[in-house]
This record gives C-alpha cells, sequence and structure tokens, in this order.
C-alpha cells in the first residue's frame, strides 16, 4: 500500500500516512474531537478545553473550566440546600431501600429536619475549624449525647465537619477510657 499526503483536520499541517486518518498525531485528534463536543463552563459559560495529561472521558464528563469555578458553583444556596437533603436519606426515602427495618433515628423525619435546620442556623460551617459545606461534609453533633438526652432540639446540636466530628468523638471516648 502507498503512502498517501493528507492535511491534518484540526492543524492543518501536511502528514504522511498509509491509513485513512483525518489528523497528523493524538493531540490534533484529541482536540478535534473536543472541539466537536463544544463544552462551556456551567459556573461562566467560557468554552474550555482538554488540560494537559487528562484522559479525554475524565474531560467529558468535566462541567468547570477551573476549580475557582466550581467552588464558586458549589457555594450558590441552591447546591447547598440540595447536598443538605439528600446526603443523608433513612429507611424508604433512601435510593437503594429494599425492605426491612430502619435503623436510624425514631423520628426519621423530625431528625432530618432538625438537622437541615441546625445546618442551616450555623451558616453551612464547621463551628471548630471553620471550613465551609462544599469543601467538606458536615454533621450535625449532639452537644448532649442522644441516647443519654433523646433530645434532637437545635439547643443540643450544633454543625461540625467530618473530621472534627470523629475527633470530638475520639476524644470522648479517651476521657472514657
Amino acid at each position: 500500500m502507498a503512502a498517501m499526503t493528507k492535511r491534518c483536520a484540526w492543524c492543518g499541517k501536511a502528514f504522511r500516512t498509509y491509513r485513512e486518518q483525518t489528523c497528523c498525531s493524538h493531540a490534533c485528534r484529541s482536540g478535534l474531537a473536543c472541539a466537536r463536543l463544544g463544552k462551556r463552563c456551567r459556573q461562566c459559560g467560557r468554552p474550555f478545553r482538554r488540560r494537559e495529561g487528562e484522559q479525554f472521558s475524565a474531560y467529558k464528563r468535566r462541567h468547570f473550566c477551573s476549580p475557582e469555578c466550581y467552588r464558586e458553583h458549589a457555594r450558590t444556596p441552591e447546591v447547598k440546600a440540595k447536598c443538605s437533603r439528600t446526603w443523608f436519606r433513612p429507611g424508604p426515602a433512601h435510593r437503594y431501600w429494599k425492605g426491612g427495618r430502619s435503623y436510624a433515628f425514631d423520628a426519621d423525619l423530625r431528625w432530618e429536619r432538625q438537622r437541615v435546620e441546625a445546618l442551616r442556623r450555623d451558616g453551612h460551617r464547621c463551628q471548630f475549624c471553620g471550613r465551609e459545606a462544599p469543601d467538606v461534609r458536615l454533621a450535625a453533633h449532639h452537644v448532649r449525647p442522644f441516647p443519654l438526652s433523646r433530645d434532637n432540639s437545635l439547643r443540643n446540636l450544633i454543625t461540625l465537619c467530618r473530621s472534627c466530628h470523629t475527633h470530638i468523638h475520639m476524644m470522648a471516648r479517651r476521657e472514657i477510657g
């Protein structure tokens, strides 16, 4: 089979090939594929391209041009509220529920409302380290342990990030044992 001289569909450079190909290199082929997708950032609306070394499948899944745009999007009240509602749904409300007994708190819906209200009251911010909701996962912590007080009121709840919440429980176990 004889070599053919073609022009690259992406960069326009002449190249020789034995196959039916449209681009001179993998980089040009990837650039052409990215251009066909026509991706735009959900936050700022600017078009964006594949990053150096980024897999094409990862590029297809990406919705934001930069980490800054992602963080800005995650700070919007609608996204914060959505994250709070969908993080923990016990029992039949959970999408993988197959029947049986739920081992969550006795009053599931009332607890969920109190937890979301505590997060909202504290501004979706850890009360120990000050980190905010899109950067870390938050938990509503009982100041006085629930098994002792059976109290889910707002005055007994405080918002903590997962690491601070774990740290507090580890310290409590060390004091007991």
